[in-house]
């Protein structure tokens, strides 16, 4: 976390540093965090297939099921491009 943290604070619009703090947070049970921080990727990048599917899994553990299924359509259009 320190790392990427102190990657941030260097590259401050790296969506892929975002994402990869998603991941962490995520598997840290920090889901709020992690929602957070893929909304910071794609803000940066709409165009990371990843952090729609990172996004998608957050919410369907937040129980937003209508926000993870409009993610997983959007993974899946970035995907088929």
């Amino acid at each position: 976390m320190l790392d990427i943290n102190k990657s941030l604070e260097l590259e401050p619009c790296n969506a892929y540093a975002y994402i990869n703090r998603g991941e962490l947070k995520f598997s840290l049970c920090d889901y709020q965090g992690a929602l957070e921080d893929y909304n910071e990727a794609i803000e940066i990048d709409p165009s990371i297939a990843s952090a729609y599917s990172g996004r998608a899994i957050v919410r369907q553990k937040l129980g937003d099921t209508t926000g993870s299924d409009s993610d997983f359509k959007i993974y899946k259009n970035l995907n088929e491009k």
